[in-house]
């Protein structure tokens, strides 16, 4: 393989100066409460689209309603009941009815937020970037457990999430959530799939070097994407199961670390990282529910509210509220 490497772009080394003002009204912005009420002049229409057909009780509350409680909830952190208190708080102001906590519960996770959420337009040719990170169920120490064995709680384990980031936007394509027990490598291919068939136009796809095996080498030259994964030190140069990784490791190993690292511009996967940093710091690193069920709805939608707050614009505009890919019932 004879690549030009005279006209490689090279990483300049500096950080790019931050534009902190900007910085920091986008910090500000995510803490705003900005939803607009409109939804209130057409409560009774739409409730009367949901009873439509409905076999059973009918709602009293329209999913517009749920939507702005799912969003304070997961926003802020906000326990059932507070949240209650909340809307009856707005209630009073707006002149509508509230429900109670047990309400909010059995209709919250029926509204799927990036159904409402405007999701930013894929851009073409597309770097992705894939890794996984854990989050605690509870925010209980294993200092503590260390400490107090047998008298203290029992470890619950970790979740996992398997992301696939656009790298220039940092905003989440899709996520997977899992046990503790699932590898990276098995939600590699899941990922890449869904976001092909989300429409994604994909030049590359990078990852660290657990990524490194034949299947998925295999899969992304199936789908003719570019591979940014590195290759194990001691990886065989030969076509063992799969020409395309074998490949990459002469490429690696003909050119050098640094020069392919150039070639398939691997400073940018750290992308992934940043999203990571940026979800923990919004939404810290715990789940506030229990249910696994509701754990992976939880999870989902705060990434997509992470992708919201990344891609709107300064100027506070409200997310419309109507679905943008079809009606939810719920």
């Amino acid at each position: 393989m004879s690549i030009d490497i005279s006209n490689l772009p090279k990483p300049s080394g500096k950080r790019k100066a931050r534009n902190w003002n900007r910085v920091n009204k986008r910090l500000v912005q995510r803490g705003e409460i900005d939803f607009y009420f409109d939804f209130l002049a057409s409560w009774k229409e739409e409730l009367q689209i949901l009873n439509q057909n409905k076999v059973g009780r009918p709602f009293k509350y329209p999913n517009s309603l749920v939507f702005i409680a799912k969003m304070l909830r997961l926003q802020f952190s906000i326990a059932y009941r507070t949240l209650e208190g909340v809307l009856r708080t707005l209630g009073k102001l707006l002149q509508f009815q509230v429900p109670d906590f047990s309400t909010i519960w059995a209709r919250l996770d029926k509204i799927d937020l990036r159904n409402y959420l405007p999701q930013e337009e894929f851009k073409p040719k597309l770097v992705l970037s894939v890794d996984a990170s854990g989050i605690k169920v509870d925010d209980y120490s294993d200092w503590m457990r260390h400490k107090w064995q047998d008298k203290a709680k029992k470890r619950r384990g970790w979740i996992k999430m398997h992301v696939i980031v656009d790298v220039e936007s940092h905003t989440t394509i899709d996520v997977k959530i899992t046990k503790e027990d699932v590898g990276d490598q098995e939600e590699f291919i899941p990922l890449v799939q869904t976001a092909l068939e989300l429409g994604a136009d994909i030049k590359q796809v990078q990852g660290d070097g657990i990524f490194d095996t034949k299947e998925i080498h295999n899969f992304l030259a199936k789908n003719k994407l570019e591979p940014g994964i590195p290759p194990r030190k001691n990886a065989s140069r030969k076509a063992q199961g799969s020409a395309a990784r074998a490949a990459e490791i002469r490429m690696y190993q003909d050119y050098g670390e640094k020069t392919w690292k150039l070639i398939r511009q691997y400073h940018l996967r750290p992308a992934v990282e940043r999203t990571f940093s940026a979800f923990k710091q919004l939404f810290g690193d715990t789940v506030m529910s229990r249910k696994w069920e509701r754990i992976v709805d939880e999870l989902k939608s705060k990434f997509w509210i992470l992708n919201w707050n990344l891609t709107r614009p300064l100027i506070s505009e409200m997310p419309t509220l109507v679905p943008a890919r079809g009606e939810v019932k719920c």
